[in-house]
């Protein structure tokens, strides 16, 4: 059986778009719209920040998506 997102419960597929939450892992990349981003290194909510996004495949290879 396939990976699922945690949020949506739906199978990835190679071409789908993901991001990485720090407590959930590999999701949807639209899951996350509307999600916070955080400095790790000081918890403060960053409001213009950025979510690194890739292809499934590429966390699928163990691409590094960082």
């Amino acid at each position: 059986m396939a990976e699922q997102c945690p949020i949506c419960d739906e199978p990835f597929k190679p071409a789908d778009i993901c991001a990485d939450d720090i407590e959930l892992g590999c999701c949807h990349a639209l899951c996350l719209v509307g999600s916070p981003v955080v400095d790790l290194s000081s918890g403060e909510e960053m409001p213009d920040g950025k979510i690194a996004v890739y292809f499934y495949s590429e966390e699928a290879e163990g691409g590094d998506n960082g």
